[in-house]
């Protein structure tokens, strides 16, 4: 409800079906993109997470290769 102050007193406008339809759909529009745009963080944030771990794996895997290539020089000298 709006209240508009006047010579004549109070004037008082209601919003209307419509006015109150079209601010629903304009919040329900609103949280959608606020929901994609938190899927797409997730999507990122997994994806980034995923590469964190495998470059991780693949460094413990090659210092691993390197001891043992080290340990297998020790033994020969």
């Amino acid at each position: 409800m709006l209240v508009i102050p006047g010579p004549t007193g109070a004037i008082t406008s209601f919003t209307t079906r419509v006015e109150r339809e079209r601010e629903k759909r304009e919040g329900l529009l609103k949280s959608e993109e606020e929901r994609k745009k938190m899927e797409d963080f997730n999507k990122q944030w997994r994806a980034q997470s995923l590469l964190t771990k495998q470059t991780q794996q693949t460094i413990k895997e090659e210092r691993e290769r390197m001891k043992e290539q080290f340990m297998k020089e020790q033994e020969e000298k």
